[in-house]
């Protein structure tokens, strides 16, 4: 691993980033739902896009649990990586990523 990756990866436990993301779906969603109260009514595209929204993130709940992102106990994804880190920092960096785009999506607009 090189200084650029070891500085991108991330200090916080794969289930703190694992419920951070689901807390920034939550605020993209939310941010959609405000955005459609300044558009139409029956805005087809923002209805749209609340679905495919909470699709994915119930895509992102259904995989964090069937591998234990989330958990802190001994069924954590954290525990199990705990002797390989490379792929730990791999998933923290991902979850990271995704936070991160998250985050930003909910800037885009205009909510944070």
């Amino acid at each position: 691993m090189n200084a650029l990756q070891l500085a991108r990866v991330p200090s916080a436990t794969i289930s703190q980033l694992g419920f951070d993301c689901q807390e920034h779906f939550l605020a993209v969603i939310e941010a959609v739902r405000k955005r459609r109260e300044h558009s139409e009514p029956e805005s087809t595209n923002v209805q749209a896009t609340v679905v495919a929204l909470e699709e994915k993130l119930g895509r992102f709940r259904m995989w964090a649990n069937d591998i234990g992102t989330m958990r802190r106990d001994q069924g954590s994804l954290e525990s199990m990586l705990i002797n390989m880190e490379y792929l730990r920092n791999n998933v923290k960096e991902l979850l990271e990523d995704l936070r991160s785009c998250l985050n930003d999506g909910t800037k885009i607009l205009g909510c944070r």
